[in-house]
């Protein structure tokens, strides 16, 4: 076959041909140049004896030079067509010379682009069959090289097993000699204890002997105390009585506030210089004699200008008779009959009412009172949460063992910080959440809220208690929970409880790393998982669970501030009798396990 020839040597040789022709133009255009000069210079002669001739003749000579002159335009007429047919000649050379200098560039290109190609695919096949020469390589080399990995992964695991398992032995024998030396102390101090109760319990005796004798001197003094002052209440009652109406005129007293209660029933606290004595006639303004009243009623008088009003346990049906006590702050009616709330509207500087365990049915009648910032219902028969809307300022509301079924009516509460809804029929957490709307109108909503008790209710899912950004407790021991959830914003929370639930696994606590306490008693745990993160935590309570390995306990080896554990009732201490020891040996931060402290203090010796 013959040789072919590269586009290369082709392109020079036409190059070389357009220059050849482009000289051979150039040398026609010259000739035709000088062939041009030649003949204007040949009629240069000749018009030289023509003006000699037309000094001769006038007509000859005029007509010989229009001769001339046309000569000459014919001749440069001639000259300019042959220039400018060289001209376009020439741009047509350079236009095709540009031309071929624009294909030589674009068969550049192609070629470039060609190599380029070329150059690509060689190194990608060049890859591929290093890569498949790499893997069968490795392939080959596979089983060799797991086999070494995992001779050297035994030899590192035989060693490291050896050395902990020598150091385990060690810190065991160390521990061991501890334990022992502080069971000896702990026997010496038990013993030193005994003997110091001893000398406690003889001397008590003696002061207890000591004791009823002066007691018994004492009740005596005081029977006798009692009797003369029993006497002399009299004497100053009916003095009293008689300086009352020989000053005020007959049917006129001064004026008090007072309660009218059966004589069997006392009230525990009196808020009165004139306790316990018996002043009916003075309250309804009688002539009788103080010790012969109509009916056997006891009357308490209270002073207008009292600020605290006890009245706890006095068999009250009803409020009424507070309407005088303008600077009243406190109002404690605990532990009676009342069913109703009224007759406290005038009270508007009360900031303190305490209705626990009535009868209660409706929450009303507290409107007028802003100034509340404490509010204790408990124990009633209330079901609805309702008419709390003025009550702006109360920092503390307490429904505990009512009816309440739904969490409701709580979106004015702005201040509040205390919330404790246990030992109801409530089902879901709800109505909290919608509270952020309320900002928009320059309010905080519950956001303010530290406290919030649920339990003993019917709760099956934690949920909408995203906006309780502050809340520093939370209760919801008692209820259904199967899945401990929705904490993820309650970064501030320091206690959590969560006993008597379902909850068999522990999660979702990661951004809860300000836990303090952590109640997970009496639920189905079976693993102390994710605990790691709460590096705060002093207080975690599982027992009455599902632990059943106690080695579960080397996941709280980390968490150094863990001071006090309760794992009582769960399978894997039953089992172990002398659980309590291991698990000291194990966590040396503890100060207390169960109900007992592990660092015990020496008691006084009474004097």
């Amino acid at each position: 076959m013959g040789r072919s020839r590269s586009p290369s040597s082709k392109k020079h040789k036409r190059r070389k041909s357009s220059r050849d022709r482009n000289r051979s133009k150039d040398r026609s255009i010259t000739s035709s140049s000088k062939r041009h000069r030649s003949r204007s210079h040949d009629r240069e002669k000749e018009k030289k004896p023509k003006r000699v001739n037309r000094r001769s003749t006038s007509q000859s000579s005029n007509d010989d030079h229009e001769d001339t002159l046309s000569a000459m335009n014919i001749s440069r007429k001639a000259t300019i067509s042959e220039l400018n047919d060289l001209a376009s000649r020439k741009k047509a050379e350079i236009d095709r010379l540009t031309e071929l200098e624009r294909e030589r560039i674009q068969l550049l290109r192609q070629k470039e682009t060609r190599e380029n190609l070329i150059q690509a695919e060689v190194d990608r096949r060049v890859k591929d069959i290093v890569e498949i020469r790499v893997r069968e390589e490795l392939e080959r080399r596979k089983d060799e090289i797991e086999n070494e990995v995992k001779r050297r992964v035994d030899v590192l695991k035989r060693t490291m097993e050896k050395q902990m398992l020598l150091e385990i032995e060690k810190r065991n024998h160390d521990e061991i000699r501890k334990l022992v030396a502080k069971e000896e102390e702990e026997r010496k101090k038990r013993e030193e204890l005994e003997r110091t109760l001893a000398e406690n319990e003889r001397k008590l005796i003696e002061a207890k002997k000591r004791l009823a004798d002066e007691e018994e001197k004492l009740r005596t003094e005081q029977l006798r105390l009692m009797e003369d002052r029993e006497r002399f209440e009299r004497q100053l009652g009916k003095q009293h009585a008689k300086e009352q109406n020989l000053i005020l005129g007959k049917n006129k007293t001064r004026q008090k506030i007072s309660f009218t209660l059966n004589t069997v029933h006392k009230s525990n606290t009196i808020m009165s210089n004139t306790e316990n004595i018996p002043v009916d006639s003075l309250v309804n303004g009688d002539k009788k004699d103080v010790e012969e009243p109509e009916t056997p009623i006891e009357t308490i008088v209270i002073e207008p200008d009292s600020t605290i009003v006890e009245l706890t346990a006095c068999r009250l049906r009803a409020i009424e008779g507070l309407d005088g006590l303008t600077k009243i702050e406190t109002l404690n009616m605990r532990q009676n009959l009342i069913n109703k709330i009224e007759n406290v509207s005038q009270l508007t500087t009360l900031q303190y009412i305490d209705l626990y365990d009535n009868h209660i049915e409706r929450i009303e009648g507290l409107n007028t009172l802003t100034q509340l910032k404490h509010v204790d219902l408990s124990f009633n028969r209330i079901s609805v949460i309702e008419n709390l809307s003025t009550l702006t300022n109360v920092e503390s509301l307490f429904i505990v063992h009512n009816q309440l079924r739904t969490i409701e009516n709580l979106s004015t509460l702005i201040n509040l910080r205390v919330l404790e809804l246990g030992d109801n029929r409530i089902k879901k957490i709800e109505n909290l959440e919608s509270l952020v709307q309320l900002e928009e109108l320059h309010f905080e909503s519950l956001v303010q809220l530290e406290e919030l008790h649920f339990g003993k209710n019917k709760i099956e899912k934690i949920e909408n208690l995203q906006t309780l950004t502050k809340l520093r407790i939370l209760g919801l021991g008692a209820n259904r929970l199967s899945k401990i959830e929705g904490l993820e914003t309650l970064t501030q929370l320091k206690e959590i409880y969560l006993s008597e639930n379902r909850i068999q696994v522990i999660e979702n606590l990661d951004r809860n790393t300000n836990l303090n306490v952590l109640d997970l008693s009496k639920n189905q745990v079976e693993h102390l998982d994710n605990l790691q993160s709460l590096h705060q935590l002093k207080e975690l309570w599982f027992n009455d669970n599902q632990i059943k390995n106690i080695d579960e306990l080397n996941k709280l080896e980390s968490m150094q501030s863990l001071q006090c554990i309760y794992v009582h009732d769960n399978p894997a201490f039953d089992r172990e009798e002398n659980y309590r020891s291991k698990v000291l040996l194990q966590l040396k931060q503890l100060t207390q396990l169960n109900a007992t402290e592990t660092r015990r203090a020496v008691p006084m010796i009474l004097d």
